[in-house]
């Protein structure tokens, strides 16, 4: 609430300060008042609507990105017909079909995400000792 009202008086001093300039060119101040507090509102919302688009735009290309570095992923598996390994392209945008190199089957891939434990690698250099 504190910030409102700190925003409507910076811009009545601004108005002011301008209307009272303009009274010098024969402008009444009251409508340059008006006109400049008017103004005001106009170039915060056109402020406001080009760095809203930029944010929005910068999110976009950095999805799209993502999504392409995702989907470059390949992966070796054994055909399901044949058990032929094969080099397939993993996308995680569509469905992953491949045709087998050696029987021209297709064969779906499944995947599954899930969350494991982190564990920390033992150091095999030191000795163990038993006690």
């Amino acid at each position: 609430m504190i910030d409102i009202i700190r925003s409507v008086v910076i811009t009545c001093i601004v108005s002011a300060a301008v209307s009272w300039f303009l009274t010098n060119f024969n402008i009444y101040f009251w409508s340059g008042f008006a006109f400049i507090t008017v103004l005001q509102f106009i170039g915060w919302f056109a402020f406001s609507y080009y760095t809203k688009s930029q944010v929005e735009t910068a999110a976009l290309e950095f999805q799209q990105s993502l999504v392409s570095e995702i989907s470059k992923n390949e992966i070796m598996l054994p055909c399901t017909f044949c058990d032929h390994p094969n080099i397939v392209p993993i996308s995680v945008d569509r469905d992953n079909d491949f045709v087998c190199e050696e029987c021209d089957k297709i064969n779906s891939v499944y995947m599954e995400i899930q969350a494991v434990a982190q564990t920390q690698p033992v150091d095999t250099t030191k000795g163990i000792e038993v006690k």
